[in-house]
């Protein structure tokens, strides 16, 4: 068809087309002829499914005349293209270390490490096309220096001093040279690495090229430090946590976890008469709530969410939002009353929440949820 002979088209085992003509019949857009209403009532087909070079756009002959959607070499009009794949992974990678003990109490400890990583993708179709995997060059190097004094048996602090750089680079093929201007497309290299290469090309069920398009410089360094103390290992705090392993172990909170849970998601699954609630999911009495803008298109809603934050805190709830979704999590002992209490506030949170909404973005039928 590169010529652009698409007599392939041609399906005799199909009824006529609606003019009267064999089915696959190629029409020219530039011939219609429309009534007062708009309606097309002629248009002249290209004789034999052949386009006329003299019609094509001169971009179009030019990658044309290229094949940059490669040449099928097998037989039918579609999946007709076998082509390699191939993913080459170059990694150069090392790690040093130093530890010196200046006393038996002090410690100091020092690593440093680096990466070079190169990620080619490529098929035997051409450049234009690699399967839509991006090339990649990664350069990282991190280094760590620790000073680490034992105070105790059970005891002792530690500071670190961290450094981090990254940088990662991604491209395609096509980025080689300025693709676009070469075959004439206005506008289509500006000049800079953003927009080298050729512009991507999705006409289903034809592979596209040019992709991925996106094309990421991402460069960061970091310095970090931080001190720790272990004193949150030391035996009391032990202690204290064998001690609420015990409590729930002796009183069954796991069990009741699970049958309030299924209490408290019933509650929470009637939120759903608003028309802003997608599903609730969780485990026992650790759930969240996903808020949508439709039920239908399933489109996040984080304006609600922000709202929810405000609303929340004045009527006595700390929730996590997200803002497109909300968590719960109430004690393991939280009574049937109190799950009450607490959903009944989110509840109320969650319509003046609604409310603050329609005034700022516009209105919504909340009439109809349920809200007034």
């Amino acid at each position: 068809m590169y010529n652009g002979d698409f007599s392939e088209l041609y399906d005799l085992t199909q009824p006529l087309d609606a003019a009267g003509n064999t089915y696959g019949q190629i029409y020219d857009p530039f011939s219609r002829v429309f009534d007062a209403n708009g309606n097309v009532t002629s248009v002249t087909p290209f004789p034999g499914n052949i386009i006329p070079k003299t019609r094509w756009d001169p971009a179009t002959a030019k990658m044309d005349a290229d094949q940059i959607f490669g040449v099928a070499n097998l037989p039918g009009i579609s999946n007709n293209l076998y082509y390699l794949y191939s993913n080459q992974q170059n990694v150069n990678q090392g790690d040093g270390r130093w530890d010196y003990y200046l006393t038996d109490h002090d410690r100091f400890f020092y690593r440093y490490s680096q990466m070079d990583s190169l990620n080619n993708n490529a098929t035997s179709v051409n450049q234009f096309w690699q399967n839509g995997q991006a090339d990649s060059n990664t350069v990282n190097r991190n280094m760590q220096l620790t000073y680490l004094r034992t105070l105790g048996a059970s005891m002792s602090n530690e500071l670190r001093l961290g450094y981090n750089r990254t940088h990662v680079n991604t491209s395609n093929k096509t980025m080689s040279k300025d693709w676009n201007n070469y075959y004439g497309i206005p506008n289509g290299n500006l000049g800079d690495p953003i927009t080298e290469g050729i512009f991507e090309v999705d006409l289903s069920p034809i592979h596209n090229i040019g992709d991925p398009d996106w094309v990421a410089f991402i460069v960061s360094n970091t310095i970090a430090l931080t001190h720790g103390h272990t004193f949150a290992g030391n035996p009391l705090a032990c202690a204290v946590g064998m001690a609420v392993i015990d409590e729930i172990v002796e009183n069954r909170l796991d069990a009741k976890a699970r049958i309030m849970g299924e209490y408290l998601r019933a509650r929470l699954e009637g939120l759903k008469k608003y028309g802003i609630v997608r599903e609730v999911r969780g485990k026992g009495i650790l759930l969240g709530v996903e808020l949508v803008k439709d039920t239908k298109t399933l489109e996040p809603f984080p304006e609600l969410g922000t709202a929810l934050k405000k609303t929340a805190l004045k009527n006595g709830v700390i929730l996590r939002i997200d803002p497109c979704w909300f968590a719960v999590a109430p004690a393991l002992i939280a009574s049937e009353s109190e799950l009450d209490e607490m959903c009944g506030l989110i509840e109320k949170s969650l319509v003046e929440a609604m409310e603050q909404v329609t005034q700022l973005y516009g209105s919504r039928d909340y009439a109809r949820l349920g809200c007034g």
